[in-house]
C-alpha cells in the first residue's frame, strides 16, 4: 500500500471519538482544540428522567457504554464545527438562540431542572453542535484554490472521490490487482469483471463523482476499508482489501481517482458548502484526547470507540 503525505493535521442526544488519555483529572471526559468536556454533562445527557433530578449523578448514568460514547462523540462534533464556524466569520448567536429554545422547550420536570443546573457554557456546547452544523451548510463561498494540493490527502477536501472493484473471491481479486500493476487502466478493469459497473466509480445521490466524508463510515462502511482509504494515495490502486460483511467476506480494490478526472466536481462540490466541507475535513483530522473510561479517538470514524 503506499502511503501518503502525513498530515499536520440536536437536542439531548449525541456522535464522534477520541484517543486515550491516563493523566486526566477525575472530572474530565475530553479535551479536544482546547476545549474541556466535563463528566457532569455527559451524566446529564444520559439521565433517565429519574436521575435527571440529582444532575444526573446516579450511578446508572454509566461512562463506560456506548450511549456515552455517542454522547461524547457528538460533544466532540460540536467543539469542531464551532472552532470552523468561527474561522468562517460566523455569527452562531441567533441559531444558537434557537437551539437552546428548542432544547429547552422539550423538556419537562426534572429534566429540565438537571439542563437549568448547567453552566451556560456546557448548554451552549450542546446547542453548538446542531446550531454550527446549520451555519456552516448554508455558507457558501468561493471554492478554495488550493484543492489539488489539499487532494494529496483526500480528507483534508472533506470528500473522497473514487472507483472500486467489489469481488466475493480472493483469486479473483488478485488477479485482478496483477491486472492493475501491469499497467491495465481502473476503469477498463472494473467494466471487464463487471459490464454494469461503469468503472466502478461512487457517485452520490446527485451524479457527483465526490461523495462527503460522513459517508464512509462504520458501519456503514467497514473499517477495514475506511483505514485503506485514508491511506491510499490518488491515482494508485489499494488492494485487494478484505472486508467482512454478515453474507460473508468481500474483497475490493480501491482508487482515489486522479485529480485531473475529478478537479471540476470536488471544486463543484466543495463551492455548494465550503464551511461544510472543511468541518468533515477537520473532524477527520482532529487529535482529541479522551478519558480512558471512554475508550479512543477514531478520527477516520469519527466515533469515540471501545478500548481493544
Amino acid at each position: 500500500m503506499t502511503r501518503r503525505i502525513p498530515l499536520l493535521l440536536c437536542a439531548l442526544g449525541v456522535t464522534a471519538a477520541l484517543s486515550a488519555c491516563s493523566t486526566f483529572d477525575s472530572g474530565a471526559a475530553a479535551r479536544v482544540n482546547g476545549q474541556r468536556i466535563d463528566d457532569r454533562l455527559i451524566r446529564v445527557l444520559l439521565a433517565s428522567p429519574e436521575e435527571a433530578g440529582a444532575a444526573g449523578e446516579s450511578a446508572g448514568s454509566a461512562l463506560n457504554g456506548d450511549d456515552a460514547r455517542a454522547a461524547l462523540g457528538n460533544l466532540i462534533e460540536a467543539v469542531v464545527a464551532r472552532d470552523v464556524a468561527e474561522r468562517y466569520d460566523i455569527d452562531l448567536a441567533a441559531l444558537r438562540a434557537a437551539s437552546l429554545a428548542q432544547i429547552e422547550s422539550s423538556l419537562t420536570g426534572q429534566r429540565l431542572a438537571a439542563w437549568k443546573a448547567l453552566n451556560d457554557d456546557d448548554r451552549a456546547l450542546i446547542a453548538d453542535y446542531s446550531a454550527a452544523l446549520e451555519a456552516l451548510s448554508k455558507l457558501p463561498l468561493p471554492t478554495p484554490d488550493d484543492l489539488e494540493v489539499r487532494y494529496a490527502n483526500p480528507e483534508s477536501t472533506g470528500y473522497f472521490c473514487l472507483r472500486y472493484i467489489a469481488f466475493t473471491d480472493e483469486t479473483a481479486a488478485n488477479a485482478a490487482a496483477e491486472r492493475l500493476e501491469a499497467g491495465e487502466e481502473f476503469a477498463a478493469v472494473a467494466t471487464s469483471v463487471d459490464p454494469e459497473s461503469n468503472g466502478g466509480e461512487v457517485t452520490d445521490q446527485a451524479g457527483s463523482p465526490c461523495v462527503r466524508l460522513d459517508q464512509f463510515r462504520a458501519p456503514g462502511i467497514p473499517t477495514e476499508l475506511v483505514r485503506a482509504l485514508y491511506d491510499a494515495t490518488p491515482g494508485a490502486f489499494v488492494g485487494p482489501v478484505r472486508a467482512a460483511y454478515d453474507m460473508g467476506d468481500q474483497w475490493f480494490l480501491l482508487l482515489h481517482r486522479p485529480y485531473s478526472e475529478i478537479a471540476e466536481g470536488l471544486a463543484a462540490a466543495v463551492a455548494s458548502a465550503p464551511a461544510l466541507a472543511d468541518f468533515y475535513a477537520t473532524l477527520a483530522t482532529t487529535s482529541a484526547s479522551v478519558a480512558s473510561r471512554y475508550g479512543t479517538w477514531d478520527s477516520q470514524n469519527a466515533a469515540v470507540v471501545a478500548q481493544p
